[in-house]
């Protein structure tokens, strides 16, 4: 297997091999928004997909079409896993969409196959709507599964209600922190929100408006530690109301440790809760159904208590494996 990817970190080598897998990185020459700009994507796919049976492309990408392009000139076959759209709310944002989208356009038709993780999202996103025909449904596997799953613990007070992800605009936080004054007047004083990811550069001074005893910001913080702080919280909140949130897959990771999830009621996202009943949702955008979902989780608990060996069940790493292997048989007619 050969691997090309983006070198998010200067750190990283060009070039390295991992359990038999060989990695190839590439140095963007710049970034729209948040996606990198490879250019030299292409012809490396080009170069080594000489002897390969098929091409993968995990979107979104900038460079997904000429990725393609290259590909279908070689007469590879191609395989997409398309894990969201982009979004945007400035005119460089919209600007960056707009190009992704193009470049997904070119690469959807040349696909044989597409990959969506829930039918939930691809009901409602333009592109898997328009390649209909291509799309097969296979969940994102779970990087982070830990080495035990953990039963559910009824919370104690002080109450800990945790978030997990980037401190970013387009995880709806306002909408968590707004529900601040609705949960004291249920809670009382005793809970704290604590909030685990890295801060962009924007989000100083929300991160500055808000932080206090009660309201506490970690940053970025090592795999023990996350584990740990799974472990820790009470209740795991997902409160964005952006379609680029197409699962959310730390919910799985804290239910995977016993901690149940309120999220926001969105296509995709709504998924594991939906699927394992272990926890409750909330009308997007509203602080107060927020407040009243976590309020009811943590007085009553979740809705459901899955097994342990339910919940591995339904996450199993093993069923997303057998399923891109039988696609990867289909698309390449092995």
């Amino acid at each position: 297997m050969t691997v090309i990817a983006a070198k998010h970190n200067p750190d990283l080598p060009a070039h390295e091999q991992l359990h038999a897998i060989d990695i190839h990185r590439i140095k963007p020459i710049a970034h729209i928004g948040k996606g990198p700009l490879v250019p030299a994507f292409g012809p490396k796919v080009w170069r080594l997909s000489k002897d390969a049976d098929l091409v993968h492309l995990w979107l979104p990408q900038f460079d997904a079409a000429p990725a393609a392009v290259c590909a279908w000139l070689r007469r590879r076959p191609i395989l997409i896993t398309y894990n969201c759209s982009m979004t945007g709310d400035n005119v460089l944002s919209k600007f960056s969409a707009l190009l992704c989208g193009l470049s997904h356009l070119v690469a959807g038709l040349l696909a044989r196959k597409i990959v969506a993780t829930t039918e939930d999202y691809a009901h409602r996103n333009w592109f898997c709507r328009l390649f209909r025909k291509k799309l097969e449904f296979i969940d994102v596997p779970v990087p982070n599964w830990p080495q035990k799953i953990s039963p559910y613990r009824s919370p104690v007070k002080p109450y800990k209600i945790g978030f997990v992800g980037r401190i970013a605009p387009e995880k709806s936080l306002e909408v968590l922190l707004q529900a601040l004054d609705p949960l004291k007047a249920k809670l009382g004083p005793d809970f704290t929100l604590e909030f685990v990811g890295p801060i962009e550069s924007g989000m100083y001074d929300l991160v500055s408006k808000y932080s206090d005893e009660r309201v506490i910001f970690r940053g970025r913080v090592s795999d023990e530690e996350l584990d740990q702080f799974y472990h820790d919280i009470d209740v795991l909140v997902l409160p964005s109301n952006n379609r680029i949130e197409a699962f959310g897959l730390v919910q799985v990771e804290a239910m995977l440790r016993g901690t149940p999830c309120v999220t926001s009621d969105r296509p995709g996202m709504r998924q594991p809760v939906s699927r394992t009943g272990f926890g409750y949702l909330f009308e997007p955008g509203n602080s107060e159904a927020l407040a009243g979902a976590i309020f009811k989780t943590l007085s009553d608990g979740p809705e459901t208590i899955p097994s342990r060996s339910q919940l591995a069940s339904i996450f199993s790493s093993d069923k997303i494996c057998d399923s891109y292997e039988r696609l990867y048989l289909e698309v390449t007619g092995g």
